[in-house]
C-alpha cells in the first residue's frame, strides 16, 4: 500500500479511500476508538454484500473502510 501527502487535497473536493479487509472489524474498531484517535467514525454494520463493516474518516478527509466477513 502506498499512501502519500498531496498538497492541494481538498477533502471536500477530492476523495481518498482506503479499504482494509481484516479478521475482525468489531475489534478494531473497539481499538481505534479507545486510542483517542482524532477523526470520526461510523459504528460497525452488517451489509448486504456479506462484510462486518466501519468506517473512520480522518482529519484530512480520507475515509478509511474496514471490513470483515459475517460471521468471523
Amino acid at each position: 500500500m502506498h499512501l502519500s501527502e498531496w498538497s492541494e487535497h481538498d477533502p471536500l473536493r477530492t476523495g481518498s479511500v482506503v479499504y482494509l479487509y481484516v479478521s475482525d472489524a468489531d475489534a478494531l474498531h473497539a481499538e481505534w476508538v479507545a486510542s483517542g484517535v482524532e477523526g470520526r467514525f461510523v459504528e460497525p454494520a452488517d451489509t448486504p454484500y456479506g462484510l462486518r463493516e466501519f468506517a473512520y474518516v480522518d482529519p484530512d478527509g480520507t475515509a478509511h473502510r474496514v471490513g470483515s466477513a459475517l460471521g468471523s
